[in-house]
């Protein structure tokens, strides 16, 4: 990253910032990132095998899910995600749901497919993408239906006491949620 690219974003907050950080972190090193509040109750030995590359899953028909990103190091789907959130950032844009979710969702599909497909295109369309990934034999996908269907949580549970059990994480940790709600 370049210093021009670093004044982008060096006192934006923590949010755009980690944003910015997990892309950068899963390109150079590779890893698995997942946000802090997402039900686990699955091994990942239960998900991955040897020829997985990048791990890609739905939230439902509406985009790629941002809160678990899996990848080996120098995949450029998140080269291009950088590239596309800093040139984003460069022509004016804040809106961290923007920069976050929907330029990865942009950055995948244009990455994968060669042309950004814009977030909920309907399950025929998000069909045709998990054919194309499931083609590629190093790339998984799954369709998620939080909060009780993910690839690592497999347990019948309301939206609402997911809902609750992450207001009483945050609170109990004195960690204020992104959209600064709560």
């Amino acid at each position: 990253m370049l210093g021009s690219d670093y004044a982008l974003v060096k006192d934006v907050g923590i949010v755009p910032q980690t944003d910015l950080w997990r892309l950068f972190k899963l390109y150079t090193e590779g890893g698995l990132y997942i946000d802090i509040d997402r039900l686990c109750n699955i091994s990942l030995n239960d998900v991955l095998d040897d020829t997985t590359k990048c791990v890609l899953p739905t939230c439902e028909d509406a985009d790629f899910s941002h809160d678990f990103m899996l990848s080996a190091p120098n995949n450029p789907i998140f080269a291009n995600t950088i590239d596309l959130y800093l040139r984003r950032r460069k022509e004016g844009h804040t809106n961290v749901y923007f920069l976050g979710p929907q330029t990865y969702m942009h950055s995948v599909t244009y990455t994968l497919l060669g042309q950004i497909i814009n977030s909920n295109p309907g399950p025929e369309i998000f069909d045709e993408i998990r054919k194309y990934i499931a083609s590629t034999g190093f790339i998984k996908t799954y369709r998620e239906s939080p909060p009780g269907d993910t690839m690592l949580y497999q347990e019948p549970i309301t939206a609402e006491q997911w809902e609750s059990m992450k207001r009483k994480f945050y609170a109990d940790n004195q960690i204020k949620h992104w959209t600064g709600e709560w």
